[in-house]
């Protein structure tokens, strides 16, 4: 299992003492990471959404007998609050694989990889893509930052922001945003559904992409913050 890319922005800090994809900052490195990162590779500064990776690239682990789960495989922003269903995955495939493989700790280190990149790591990208876009769009509305080009149209997919935007108006899109918070099934197979992605996109041109209740300005929050 191949560490995710670093182009969504996650902060892949932690690190493993089974494994040698241990991703950092300088300054986050110091504080966490067991053992050195490879050549050549960078992290994000996005903080809250993290990952590291158990074996190099589905190779011989560096070290066997501690296996990791949870917040020591990767911590998600908690604002769909995935962190403990990830952590009981990981926890029910750690069973599973410990049962499977009951003497042989480099097997259960691989088997254990490979279960966590089907199980986890759809839901730690899917995270770390829609935390890219949010804090672009918080940069621009808070600090004045330009304001980030519109996400570019995928034949034959949606988006996490546009299926929110289309659930509050159609009954699918509903369905299919919720299986999603929900972790029904890996978000791929919701935003490429294609029921999903006529309605989403039917709906959008419909009643376009803005919440459907007036939201209040920054000054009226500030002054309502204030009273």
């Amino acid at each position: 299992m191949s560490a995710p890319p670093t182009s969504c922005g996650s902060n892949l800090q932690l690190g493993s003492v089974s494994g040698s994809q241990g991703h950092s900052t300088d300054r986050d490195c110091r504080r966490f990471t067991l053992v050195p990162a490879p050549p050549g590779r960078t992290a994000g500064r996005r903080k809250g959404t993290r990952w590291i990776s158990p074996s190099p690239g589905g190779g011989v682990p560096v070290a066997t007998g501690l296996h990791a789960i949870g917040h020591l495989v990767c911590t998600t922003n908690p604002t769909l609050g995935r962190g403990l269903a990830l952590a009981l995955s990981g926890a029910a495939d750690l069973a599973d694989t410990v049962g499977e493989y009951p003497a042989d700790p480099a097997a259960q280190a691989l088997a254990l990889d490979r279960l966590t990149g089907a199980h986890v790591v759809p839901f730690y990208q899917d995270q770390a893509a829609i935390d890219a876009a949010r804090l672009a769009m918080m940069r621009h509305t808070v600090f004045g930052a330009p304001s980030p080009p519109p996400p570019a149209e995928t034949p034959g997919r949606v988006t996490y922001p546009q299926l929110r935007a289309a659930a509050s108006w159609d009954p699918a899109a509903f369905r299919a945003f919720w299986k999603i918070n929900g972790m029904i099934c890996p978000p791929d197979q919701v935003y490429t559904d294609p029921e999903v992605v006529a309605c989403t996109r039917e709906t959008l041109r419909r009643h376009g992409a803005a919440p459907p209740v007036a939201q209040p300005t920054r000054e009226q929050l500030l002054t309502a913050l204030t009273r």
